[in-house]
Order: structure tokens, then C-alpha cells, then sequence
């Protein structure tokens, strides 16, 4: 007998139930295998196009941020260096640059001031025009490499206006990696301005070194795609300011792809142009306020990484659908699968809250009396977990309110007498201040009942608590402050500085102890994204210092007799993981006396 009319007859021959799943298991193949066909043909053509669209989104929102950096950059510069002070020292680098300690000295609060006034920037050295050159570096940051090897003179001398040099190591962190914006400035009619030209010597060269891996953070954060994207620096003529040896390939590192994509750019209307390779594709954005160009490296996914990723899933797919299929009856399906997939589903309803209006069988089966049942046990689970929710809820706002509470209300109290004192010996405009930085820190501290504020007021609050107390005592303690752009929308738990910054004031500038008080009292606060959705807080002083171990353990222990000369300390961690989670928050200190004295505190989820 022919073997295919054979196969024919088995079939005519064969059970409903069995032609039925034959012929499911034959569309079940046949649709699983078009599906496949088709997600590799339309992940490769369009999701990647999709892809690429958002990866030019990002470029534009990185260009944007660089180019609001720069502004930033220049305006703080033109902040700083148009004091007197340093148009003086121009002039006396000028007169004379051989005198470097003098200088050195005199430019301290110059290098410093630019130094914090942008994070970008890593740190910042001035160097006398006219060669030889001499150099004068801030004491925080003393060179470690001589002039020589960073910048040459015939470097220095080409450099016409503001100059962005190309990656190489920082002066006074070899192991770092930083970019050069190198500002030359000059004397003109007694002021201090900008050298524009290349064709007589400026006074001085003042160089911003901006960290490589900062400036890759903050384009890499501020774009749209979740890739690992790569950004690159490149001048008008195609020449490279950023390293990029390790992140593409050599068959496109030359400057001749670059002029091309440059001469595509500016015939263009499109701000970004962007170039396809194997296994690469290249997008570059122009930056109109520095005259650099921003290239991006993305690496792409080929259709064999594409096939080798997705096809164990699809093939293991197709086995177990085929086993079940062959497993399964006509009957089966239709009065047993399909209820009990239909209580699952009502099964996924309840564990997702979403079963709201309760379902009904038909049939008064075994399957329809479990259905009753589950409903039953619904509505009862939804009842505890409405109690449970409540109970919680009192808890918290108890607990929470009992901890804000803590915080020293003698604080208040002597601050009254000593706005009473003031009025007393008629000293009314100290007195007057003082009761504005107490209505300050008490609008903050009270906040229309919420438990959560923006940083910004935080750092009011802060403000005028340091205040405050600067009267009170006599200090002259400064405080600085940064915060991430990207945190500008971010609400924390308010009033968590307060103690930590009443704990630096009391115990390391010599008020409630002993020892030597800072000369220049400083307190610097720094608000940070290192991951997305989280927040680190630093809080930093130069006073006397403290014993890390030990005040990190009566800062996260169980409130005690012991703890409570530490109420401060111990009341923020515990209104941290009362708030956020114990397993959201990490705490770590160290302490360099008289130099720097480091709580830090990560907010994992914000």
C-alpha cells in the first residue's frame, strides 16, 4: 500500500478528539514559526530604526545639556575673575610672573571659587603668559606632573580665545583623566578681559580641567535611551578632544570619516547627521555656543545576536505547547481547561488587586463550588488587608510624629533669649535678622504638616539654621552647598540636616568641646543622583573631627539611655528607614580632623 494513502486512512480512522489536536498542533506550529519569522524581521527593520531615533533624541538632550554646562561655566568664570582682586593679580602676573608663591597665595580664593563652581570641573590651574612659563596651582590640588608634560609652549602659544584642548591626564591627579578649557585672559585699560587672538601673548592662562568620566555621566544621564551609549568631543576640523580608542572600532577612527559627516552636518538641516556601520552607527550633533561637535557611539545588534538570543525561547516555546496539545482533549478543554483558566486568571486578578465585581459558573461542579470558595476567601483577605493597611497607617504617622518630635527644643528656647538679649542692649538689626532666620527655619521645619520637601527648601531650612547659630556664638561658618541638576523635582523627608549639621557646629567647631576651632569653618552639603532613582547626601566640615566607628553605631542603634546625647544623629536614621525602608538607606562616615569630616547617606528609592 502506498505509504501516503496509508497515512491517510490512519487518519480518516482516528479519533475526533485526536484530529482535533492534530490539526491544533499544526496551526500552533505554523503560527508559532510565522511569529518567529516575523518578530526577527521587525525587531531587525523597525524596532532598531525605532531604536535609532531614540538614541538621536538622546544625543540632542546630551548636546542641550553640554551646551547649558558651558554657559554655566563661562558665567561663573565671568563671576569670579571680574573681582578687582584678580584683575590686580593679573596685572601684578603681568609686572611680574617669577614671584610664584605670592601669586600662588593671592589666587587662592580665585582657584578654589572656580574649582566648586561647577561640577564638571576637577580642578583648576593658572599659568603666567609669557613664557617660561610659571604656574600657579591651589594648595588643595598641588601639581603632580610639571607643565611641561601637560601643555608644551607651542601648545600654549596657538591657543586664541577660549580653547577646548584635547583628553589627557590631570596636573594634580596623574591617574585621572580630565579635558582641558583653557580661558587665556590679558590686561586692557586697567580691567581684565578675555584674549580673543593668537597673535600677541595674554597675561595669564586660566585652565578649567573638566573630568572625563563626570562630563560622560552627565551626557549619558540626561538622554532618552536605556543603552549603553558612548560620547566623544571633536573639533570643526574632525580632530578628537575625547579619547575613544577602547569604545570603537579602528576601521573608523580617522578624521576623514568625521570632515565627511562635518560636511554632511552643516549642508544639512537636520541637527543631527548620523553614519552606519557593521557593527557601529555614529550620530554627531553640532554645539553651537563652545563650536565642538558631540559624537555618539552606538553599538549594534546584529541579526545573529538577534537570532541566538531569542530562539531557545521560541524553540522550547513550541515543545511544550506541542506536548500539551498532544495531551489534550476536545472535551478536556472545553469543560475543564478552559474553567480552570478562567480561575486563574481570577487567581492573577486577586494577587494583582484587580478583582473587583466577583464571577459566577454556570455549572454547580466541583469547579464552580471552588470558584464560591475563592470569592468567599477574597472578600475576607480584602477585609484584613484593608484593617492591616489602617493599623499600619496609625503606626506610621505615630512613630514618625514621635521622632520629629525629638528633635531639641532647647534649640528654640535659646534662641529666644538671645533675640531677648540683643533687644536689651538695643541691638535691634541683629535681633530683627535673627527673628527672620527663626521664622525661616520654623515655615521649613513646620511645612503645612508635610513630612517631605523639596531640597531646595531643605537648604533654606539649613541656611538659616547656620545662621542662627553664627549669631548666637560669634562664628563666621560658611556653608556651601551643591545639588545635581538632575535632582531639581526630587522631595526628601525634611529637617534631616539639621541635627547632622547641629552635631558638626556643636562638636567639631568647639562650642560644646574641646580643642582647636577651625580657622575658616566650613560646612559643605552636596546632594548627588549615582544611580537612577536614587539620592546621596554628603555633609562635610572641617572641624576638630570625630570617631566614625563609634558614631555610626549610636547613629543606627535602638534609641537608648546611651544614645541620648545623640538624639540628633540617631532620630535622622531612624526617621530615614521609618520613612523610606531600612533596606533603602545606607550610612557611612570618615574623618580627617581639620580637614574633612564625612557623613554620607544614600536614599536607594526617592
Amino acid at each position: 500500500m502506498n505509504p501516503l494513502k496509508k497515512i491517510k486512512n490512519i487518519y480518516h480512522n482516528s479519533p475526533l478528539l485526536i484530529k482535533l489536536n492534530t490539526l491544533i498542533l499544526a496551526i500552533t506550529v505554523l503560527l508559532c514559526a510565522s511569529l518567529l519569522a516575523f518578530v526577527f524581521v521587525f525587531y531587525h527593520f523597525m524596532v532598531s530604526r525605532r531604536n535609532e531615533q531614540s538614541v538621536e533624541a538622546s544625543v540632542e538632550r546630551a548636546a542641550y545639556s553640554l551646551n547649558q554646562s558651558y554657559q554655566d561655566i563661562l558665567q561663573h568664570f565671568i563671576r569670579i575673575c571680574s573681582d578687582v582682586d584678580f584683575q590686580a593679580e593679573v596685572q601684578a602676573i603681568t609686572d611680574d610672573p617669577s614671584n610664584v608663591h605670592m601669586h600662588r597665595q593671592n589666587l587662592q580664593t580665585v582657584t578654589s571659587d572656580l574649582t566648586h563652581s561647577h561640577y564638571l570641573i576637577s580642578s583648576v590651574l593658572i599659568v603666567s603668559g609669557a613664557a617660561p612659563h610659571y604656574t600657579y596651582a591651589p594648595f588643595s590640588a598641588p601639581l603632580r606632573l610639571p607643565l611641561s608634560d601637560v601643555f608644551t609652549d607651542r601648545e600654549l602659544s596657538q591657543i586664541g580665545g577660549i580653547t577646548w584642548c584635547s583628553e589627557r591626564s590631570e596636573p594634580s591627579k596623574p591617574a585621572n583623566q580630565v579635558i582641558p578649557l583653557v580661558i587665556p585672559v590679558e590686561n586692557h585699560w586697567g580691567l581684565t578681559r578675555i584674549a580673543s587672538g593668537s597673535d600677541s601673548t595674554p597675561s595669564a592662562y586660566v585652565i578649567l580641567f573638566l573630568d572625563s568620566d563626570t562630563l560622560q555621566s552627565m551626557l549619558v544621564n540626561t538622554g532618552l535611551n536605556d543603552q549603553q551609549l558612548r560620547y566623544h568631543l571633536i573639533r570643526s576640523d574632525g580632530t578628537l578632544i575625547s579619547d575613544m580608542k577602547n569604545t570603537m572600532s579602528r576601521q573608523i577612527e580617522n578624521t576623514d570619516e568625521f570632515s565627511r559627516m562635518i560636511a554632511q552636518l552643516e549642508g544639512s538641516k537636520r541637527s543631527v547627521v548620523k553614519s552606519q556601520y557593521q557593527s557601529h552607527s555614529l550620530f554627531l550633533h553640532g554645539l553651537e555656543t563652545s563650536g565642538l561637535l558631540l559624537l555618539c557611539d552606538l553599538q549594534r545588534e546584529t541579526f545573529s545576536d538577534i537570532l541566538v538570543s531569542t530562539a531557545p525561547s521560541f524553540l522550547l516555546t513550541l515543545i511544550l505547547i506541542v506536548a500539551l496539545m498532544m495531551g489534550t482533549s476536545y472535551f478536556m478543554k472545553r469543560f475543564v481547561a478552559n474553567p480552570i483558566l478562567k480561575l486563574n486568571d481570577i487567581v492573577e486578578k486577586i494577587g494583582s488587586d484587580d478583582y473587583n465585581t466577583p464571577e459566577h459558573f454556570p455549572a454547580r461542579d466541583e469547579l464552580g463550588r471552588l470558584l464560591e470558595a475563592i470569592n468567599s476567601m477574597n472578600s475576607t483577605i480584602n477585609a484584613q488587608k484593608q484593617q492591616i493597611k489602617e493599623e499600619e497607617a496609625v503606626k506610621y504617622r505615630t512613630e514618625l510624629k514621635l521622632l520629629t518630635e525629638q528633635i531639641n527644643p532647647h534649640f528654640l528656647y535659646n534662641t529666644l533669649e538671645e533675640i531677648q538679649s540683643e533687644v536689651f542692649r538695643n541691638n535691634n538689626d541683629i535681633a530683627a535678622s535673627m527673628i527672620q532666620y527663626l521664622a525661616d527655619y520654623l515655615r521649613i521645619s513646620l511645612s503645612g504638616g508635610a513630612d517631605i520637601i523639596s531640597i531646595s527648601n531643605e537648604l533654606r531650612h539649613i541656611n538659616a539654621y547656620i545662621n542662627i547659630m553664627n549669631q548666637r556664638f560669634g562664628q563666621t561658618i560658611l556653608l556651601v552647598h551643591k545639588v545635581d541638576p538632575a535632582l531639581a523635582d526630587v522631595k526628601i523627608l525634611k529637617t534631616i540636616l539639621q541635627p547632622l549639621v547641629e552635631n558638626s557646629i556643636r562638636h567639631g567647631f568647639g562650642i560644646d568641646s574641646f580643642g582647636i576651632p577651625a580657622s575658616a569653618p566650613m560646612i559643605q552639603i552636596s546632594f548627588t543622583s549615582p544611580a537612577p532613582g536614587s539620592l546621596a547626601i554628603d555633609i562635610i566640615d572641617n572641624g576638630s573631627g570625630f570617631d566614625a566607628v563609634k558614631v555610626r553605631q549610636l547613629m543606627v542603634s535602638e534609641p537608648s539611655a546611651q544614645a541620648q546625647r545623640h538624639v540628633g544623629v540617631n532620630n535622622v536614621y531612624h526617621r530615614l528607614i521609618t520613612y523610606y525602608g531600612k533596606e533603602n538607606i545606607e550610612v557611612s562616615m570618615e574623618s580627617i580632623p581639620y580637614y574633612q569630616n564625612r557623613i554620607h547617606i544614600c536614599i536607594r528609592k526617592v
